[in-house]
């Protein structure tokens, strides 16, 4: 009987160590390291009971060397005359008086800027992807009584136009990011434009940094400054590990290939957008998603976790390899030619460190790029690239492959190349106009076009039914930071024209400009005159809408997409 109540102690004792090793063990790693070595830590320790009593003192022996053993920075008389037992100290062991005193030997050795890095770390995990986990089940939930309770009812009709015009307009998938709204614009989360100017946390100066959109796309809720921090540091500590990972690849272990060398491996006058897709292939060996679906250990429930990490990585690493495509295949000025890995630096977000990769160190500069990655970042579900990743993504393929299939479809002439074909018509116009922007002058150049057959580049949209607030949040930036600038006084009479001559056509639905009518003339302005890189510039912004859907659709169990498919054919013998 004795022993039997000896042996129910020991076992409590050493679910106490346990309990106690797993918690400081998680709290001390979501501090100070990745979440990947959060995991591993958890999965060590959950495995501690099951062992072996000799693979638990290796554990435990383990546990002290990385934590800190009381002993090496306090004697045995000093530690003793504490009253704090330790793990494996002899004598009763306090669970709540040990745990106090380990927490104030860790924290008296680490200096307050450490100390404030770490919490920013762990603020990181609780603050986004343990949010995204909190709210999984009542998501899942909610998702299941709608499809219960309205699973036969009709969302809208189809028709044959919109069966042979693209499918546009068909209801036909569910995307929780964004919203397109024919009066407000673009509704991120329920948010437009100027709203999310004025609530996102985290800015420099007027405009949001592209993390504070990042956090909203995920948990539907607007970040605290704290959170935003949190995230940004986390970004940047993606990306700073990446380039020097790969920076110290090329200095030294020439055997071992990164992404880089297969992109030198191909020609300097491959286009852009072909270079950035490669890479997102190159980089598929990275994906955590990948390897655990290999392992076939990972539960369905847990996919969204490890999309998560390989999404937020592709984030990180996407303006690094976006720089270096720029610098390697766009730049002429040998000043800012490299063909070097980039260097990050880790102090700034992430649209002002991609500026600065690429060679363009102003405040202003940067300004822009936070404008240009949040209002580009997502534009709801139908469009091809968000399409495409949310498609290729339904089959399980990971987000470097299906972000790889995103960016071909954007690189379409009809999905990422329309400011391109504005700069094109505007540079024809300054030509034609010498100068001369009067209002007739302008007004007689656009019928002219209209007359030959072409569309006014940059006007009108499928949807919106007055401007597009990306395009007026843009119009604000030029009149704050470049109003003498002649290409924008072009696109600022225009913007006074256009819309009543093309309403006098009688064929125009929205004769208002969208965002592609602007955004060309600001990266001209501030020297990013390469015009084939515009769409990998878009590519890294529509990284956040994409893969955030991406995360939500594996955490809540969506489908993989299978349409119905007809023959013309079908169709003539369905109405005959």
């Amino acid at each position: 009987m004795l022993s039997a109540t000896v042996a129910r102690r020991n076992l409590v004792a050493r679910r106490r160590i346990q309990g106690e090793i797993t918690f400081s063990a998680i709290r001390t790693t979501v501090l100070s390291s990745s979440f990947s070595s959060f995991l591993e830590i958890v999965d060590n320790n959950n495995n501690v009971e099951s062992s072996s009593s000799g693979s638990r003192r290796s554990k435990k022996s383990s546990w002290r060397s990385t934590f800190g053993n009381n002993e090496s920075s306090t004697s045995s008389s000093s530690s003793s005359s504490s009253g704090v037992g330790r793990p494996g100290a002899g004598g009763r062991y306090d669970h709540h008086q040990y745990h106090r005193h380990h927490r104030s030997h860790f924290f008296s050795t680490t200096s307050t800027t450490a100390k404030e890095d770490l919490e920013e770390k762990k603020a990181a995990f609780d603050g986004l992807k343990a949010q995204i986990e909190s709210q999984i089940p009542s998501e899942i939930a909610r998702l299941k009584a709608l499809k219960t309770k309205y699973g036969q009812e009709k969302v809208g009709e189809v028709t044959v136009n919109m069966l042979m015009g693209g499918m546009r307009g068909i209801v036909g998938m569910l995307y929780e990011t964004s919203l397109l709204d024919a009066n407000d614009g673009i509704r991120f989360r329920g948010l437009t434009i100027p709203e999310l100017q004025e609530k996102l946390p985290g800015k420099r100066d007027r405009e949001p940094i592209p993390e504070a959109l990042l956090f909203l796309l995920l948990t539907n809720k607007v970040p605290t400054e704290k959170e935003v921090e949190a995230l940004r540091a986390d970004l940047m500590e993606r990306a700073e590990k990446f380039a020097k990972e790969c920076a110290m690849n090329d200095a030294g272990n020439k055997s071992k290939k990164n992404v880089f060398d297969a992109l030198r491996a191909l020609p300097e006058e491959t286009h852009p957008m072909t270079q950035l897709s490669a890479a997102c292939l190159a980089m598929q060996n990275d994906s955590k998603f990948l390897k655990m679906y290999a392992s076939g250990t990972m539960k369905k429930t847990e996919y969204w976790k490890y999309i998560y990490e390989d999404a937020l990585d592709l984030i990180a690493k996407l303006p690094v390899v976006a720089a270096y495509i720029y610098k390697r295949s766009c730049v002429k000025e040998a000043a800012r030619k490299s063909s070097e890995v980039p260097t990050v630096d880790a102090s700034l977000d992430l649209a002002a460190n991609f500026s600065q990769m690429m060679g363009f160190s102003s405040n202003e500069c940067k300004e822009l790029m936070r404008l240009y990655l949040t209002i580009h970042a997502d534009h709801e579900g139908g469009n091809v690239s968000a399409h495409a990743t949310h498609l290729v993504g339904s089959a399980l393929s990971d987000p470097y492959l299906s972000f790889s299939a995103g960016l071909n479809g954007l690189a379409g002439p009809l999905h990422g190349l329309a400011n391109q074909e504005v700069l094109k018509w505007l540079k024809e116009a300054q030509v034609a106009l010498k100068g001369d922007y009067s209002a007739e002058t302008v007004k007689t150049f656009v019928e002219n076009t209209l007359k030959s057959g072409r569309v006014v580049p940059g006007y009108g949209h499928a949807v919106l039914r007055r401007t597009d607030p990306r395009y007026e949040c843009q119009r604000e930036f030029a009149l704050k930071h470049m109003p003498d600038d002649e290409m924008f006084q072009l696109v600022s009479r225009l913007y006074e024209i256009v819309p009543d001559v093309l309403k006098a056509t009688g064929k125009v639905q929205n004769p208002w400009p969208n965002v592609d009518a602007h955004s060309g003339v600001l990266l001209q302005h501030f020297g990013i005159k390469e015009e084939n890189f515009y769409t990998v510039m878009f590519g890294v912004s529509r990284s956040i809408g994409c893969l955030s859907q991406l995360i939500l659709s594996r955490a809540h169990g969506y489908a993989i997409e299978r349409p119905k498919s007809v023959t013309s054919k079908w169709l003539e013998e369905k109405f005959q």
